[in-house]
């Protein structure tokens, strides 16, 4: 080999060498820029929120950022549809609910027409009630004037008969024959009477313009028609039993508004009331009939009670007892027979029915023959004041029945 040959290989051993060293720089090179980037990238990520505090101008801010116009437009356009959805559906809900209403009250309306119908013929009843007061006025004034001429005559004649007993008995029934001329006991009968028969009829008025109010209330509810027709019908089923009371029996009317009362409760006293009521359906007797039956009772209870007392005066009293009635009057103090019949009188005149059965019951614990006399007067009275006090708690507890009807 000469010298050419061997430099020849050596340049073409060191061209191998280069060629060698940059097909390698070509590989690395791209990969190392790679690298720097994802390093580079890195650092400006972790770095970038203390670069915006330190320099707040350089990197934008998000939440500077403002929706567009319109954006707040399609926002404000989803709101009011969906106020618009609600309301839509509020209404149909109301609508739905008003169709249901409407659909009862018209079946509350068709149930109540025929109850409507008996307000005509109440009115009827009131009117011939209007009559019976006019009639019973003329009444009153026809028998305050018989009494008046009766009591004058009677006066006359008692007053004739006590001086002939007078004389017959002598100078000692002086005294009595005084005390019989001054004693005006028929008169002031009369006259308790007509007190008595003036009272029913101002409560006779009293209870027409009851009924006339209850009429003009029932003729507005007629137009607010709706829950309250059970209410309507309890009330009047209530006036119907209180007029029967004082008509008769009155088994019926109690029936009807038996039926109208909800299942009653022992709390709230109903079944004890209508106990009450049950026992004495078959009718009780009126006050004016009352007062003209203890009228009729009074001297003989007196005379049954004097007749175990001694002495001459009583005796003299008793023989005179059927010529002339002797009793006393007013409200005399003391617990004798007299005396407890005088106060039922008055309690009677003025229409005190409980101060009279007092007063009786006092004199039939006590027993006796007057005790005997007044026995049934004094049930008849009793069971009178025991249906008018359940009727007078009855209608206190209307106000709670018809809460319990759902009456307004």
């Amino acid at each position: 080999m000469t010298a050419d040959d061997r430099d020849n290989n050596d340049d073409s051993q060191q061209n191998d060498t280069g060629t060698t060293e940059g097909r390698r720089w070509g590989i690395w090179l791209p990969l190392a820029t790679l690298v720097l980037a994802m390093v580079l990238s890195a650092l400006i990520s972790l770095t970038a929120p203390r670069l915006a505090e330190m320099l707040p101008g350089l990197l934008p801010d998000q939440r500077d950022a403002q929706p567009s116009p319109l954006e707040q437009k399609m926002a404000a356009l989803s709101t009011r549809l969906d106020r618009l959805e609600a309301k839509a559906l509020e209404n149909y809900e109301r609508a739905q609910a008003a169709a249901v209403e409407q659909t009862a009250l018209q079946q509350q309306l068709a149930t109540l027409r025929p109850e409507v119908a008996d307000i005509g013929r109440l009115a009827e009843r009131l009117s011939a009630l209007g009559q019976r007061v006019d009639e019973a006025e003329a009444q009153i004034q026809a028998q305050a004037q018989a009494a008046q001429s009766r009591a004058a005559t009677e006066t006359t004649e008692s007053t004739e008969t006590s001086d002939q007993a007078t004389a017959a008995l002598g100078t000692r029934l002086q005294e009595l024959e005084a005390t019989l001329a001054g004693r005006g006991g028929e008169d002031d009968r009369q006259d308790r009477e007509n007190a008595a028969l003036k009272q029913q009829l101002a409560g006779l008025e009293s209870r027409v313009a009851a009924i006339r109010t209850q009429l003009a209330a029932l003729a507005k509810q007629r137009s607010e028609l709706g829950s309250g027709s059970n209410g309507a019908l309890l009330a009047l089923a209530l006036g119907r039993l209180r007029d029967g009371v004082g008509n008769g029996p009155f088994a019926d009317q109690l029936a009807a508004l038996v039926k109208l009362i909800p299942e009653p409760t022992a709390a709230s006293g109903l079944p004890e009331i209508l106990a009450e009521l049950e026992k004495r359906a078959t009718g009780v007797v009126s006050r004016s009939d009352l007062a003209r039956q203890f009228a009729a009772l009074a001297g003989p209870a007196v005379r049954a009670g004097a007749s175990g007392d001694g002495g001459w005066l009583e005796a003299t009293r008793r023989r005179l007892s059927g010529l002339v009635s002797l009793r006393r009057t007013g409200e005399p103090a003391g617990n004798g027979i007299e005396a407890r019949v005088a106060r039922a009188e008055a309690g009677l005149a003025r229409d005190d029915l409980a101060a009279a059965l007092a007063e009786v019951s006092a004199l039939v614990e006590l027993g006796g023959g007057a005790a005997d006399i007044l026995a049934p007067w004094h049930r008849a009275a009793g069971d009178r004041l025991a249906v008018e006090r359940a009727l007078t708690a009855l209608e206190s507890r209307l106000p709670e029945l018809l809460q319990a009807t759902g009456s307004p």
